[in-house]
């Protein structure tokens, strides 16, 4: 019998730590190709230039977290997760503007009319998103969202009604309300574009 060849654990730790390093350099070039293309762009969606380098950053965070070789296309993967983070984000505040308005509590901000209009179409897109899901999904994207409750709280609500589910299944329902979300807002902004 023919002993069988073993890799030694060192040289596959080198070669990740390689391949690790190859990742990083890649993503340092990118870094300094399209930082800046990168916030100008994000600076249309949000408004904000602190805004837009947080986004950018946080984009360029999660290309770093991935694997290395698993993107392909990192320059089109990081406008696309940059766009889904800003998206996210927005999402996030007018769910937070809608319950403060509800309470009663008005910021003391001065913004011009062409933005106040914008974030009322947005708005009422979310508004009619978020009233299409069905029922399940609505609820959980709500809990999260709007009550801001953990998964496994969101699980003992569910419960409380009759309804039993994984956390795991919370959190596909809350994304699949962020990609219906995510999709609306496009949607939007794609029909506004076709109009202009």
């Amino acid at each position: 019998m023919k002993p069988i060849e073993t890799t030694p654990l060192t040289e596959i730790r080198s070669a990740d730590a390689f391949g690790q390093e190859q990742h990083e350099d890649r993503v340092a070039d990118l870094f300094t190709k399209y930082y800046a293309k990168l916030v100008k762009s994000l600076v249309t969606r949000t408004r904000s230039w602190d805004e837009a380098r947080d986004i950018a950053s946080q984009a360029f965070v999660e290309i770093l977290s991935q694997r290395p070789g698993t993107v392909n296309f990192m320059s089109a993967y990081l406008y696309r997760t940059a766009k889904n983070i800003a998206i996210n984000r927005l999402t996030h505040e007018v769910m937070r503007n809608e319950k403060r308005s509800l309470v009663g509590y008005e910021p003391e901000t001065r913004v011009s009319l062409e933005h106040l209009r914008e974030d009322e179409e947005h708005a009422a897109v979310l508004r009619r998103a978020v009233a299409s899901l069905s029922p399940r999904i609505r609820m959980a994207f709500v809990l999260r969202i709007w009550d801001e409750l953990a998964y496994d709280e969101i699980v003992h609500r569910f419960a409380d009604v009759g309804v039993h589910l994984t956390v795991r299944t919370a959190q596909r329902y809350v994304a699949a309300a962020f990609e219906e979300c995510r999709r609306a807002i496009l949607g939007a902004e794609n029909s506004a574009e076709r109009e202009k």
